[in-house]
């Protein structure tokens, strides 16, 4: 019931343009000041009859306050409202430029491994077509991933959800990056329910939560290293477990683990090209999922994702 007149009144103040929840909508925040700005005017007044013998005192210091509150108010609003429409202007020229960017991204790095395979060109042009593919790679990697960040504002892109196995859906990611572990000599293995656990949420995001994990935890691991999945059923939640054998994360490094663009200073000596959004896009994803993230690490001996969902059937 709150929910639907919540969402009323949103769409009647048209917080929808801005794709902002109710209580961070700048029209509804000005209703709210305004609000604050009558109780206090009615409070002073009361005040100011009680001590004050003179009523015209008392009113004109009723409408200064009034006016202070109002102006304060609107300024607040005004400058809210302005980083609204700033902030959604600047997702969708991500949106739009990421789009735009990635089909021209896709032909360089066909035509790389054209030019590679091709008989006629010699070991030095082969090289340099390498680092064409190499570079065009890293950069979509970076388009899909500011793609991601932007589609986390949207509170729709949350509200799909559907029921899926989760043991299925750990397989097809390990079976994605079957290849890159066993080109980087890693053994992946995963540790199962006996019964198969179903979940009711968003299906693509958590492959993408699970996609990130694994793949750190392939990249930063150490030669013959192993990567480990594995699942626990609680009451009213599952937890999924990451693990690895790799580098671990220095104490300085981890206050700034989950944040945008941060790579630590071990990991950046392993892979330089790596984008800094993959643990950023993780936490916030679980975070809309209705769940939590956390970590156990040690320095050179490997960390532990874990991811702690609520089960819904």
């Amino acid at each position: 019931m709150l929910r639907k007149i919540s969402k009323k009144i949103t769409y009647f103040l048209g917080c929808e343009k801005y794709d902002l929840p109710l209580w961070e909508c700048p029209s509804f925040l000005f209703i709210l000041m305004g609000a604050v700005n009558i109780l206090s005017c009615i409070y002073f007044y009361l005040l100011g009859s009680r001590y004050i013998e003179d009523p015209r005192i008392v009113a004109l210091g009723t409408l200064v306050i009034a006016v202070i509150w109002f102006v304060i108010s609107f300024s607040i609003t005004r400058g809210l409202e302005e980083l609204a429409q700033v902030n959604k202007v600047k997702e969708e020229f991500i949106d739009i430029v990421s789009h735009q960017l990635r089909t021209p991204l896709t032909n360089l790095k066909w035509a790389a491994e054209f030019l590679i395979g091709r008989e006629e060109s010699t070991e030095e042009n082969k090289e340099y077509y390498s680092i064409i593919k190499d570079n065009s790679q890293r950069l979509e990697n970076l388009l899909n991933d500011l793609l991601i960040v932007a589609r986390l504002r949207e509170n729709g892109v949350f509200k799909i959800q559907e029921k899926f196995s989760l043991n299925e859906l750990i397989e097809e990611v390990i079976r994605s990056h079957r290849a890159f572990a066993d080109a980087s000599n890693i053994q992946i293995e995963t540790e199962s329910l006996e019964e198969p656990v179903v979940l009711a949420t968003n299906r693509t995001m958590l492959k993408t939560v699970l996609e990130n994990l694994v793949n750190n935890a392939i990249t930063y691991n150490k030669p013959q290293g192993k990567v480990k999945i594995s699942l626990k059923r609680e009451p009213k939640r599952i937890i999924i477990a990451v693990a690895d054998t790799g580098i671990g994360i220095s104490k300085q490094d981890q206050k700034y683990l989950f944040q945008k663009f941060y790579r630590g200073s071990n990991a950046t000596q392993i892979n330089t090209r790596g984008t800094g959004l993959g643990l950023y896009i993780v936490k916030e994803v679980v975070k809309k999922l209705g769940g939590k993230v956390w970590y156990k690490t040690k320095l050179g001996k490997g960390s532990t994702f874990y991811i702690s969902l609520p089960i819904k059937t």
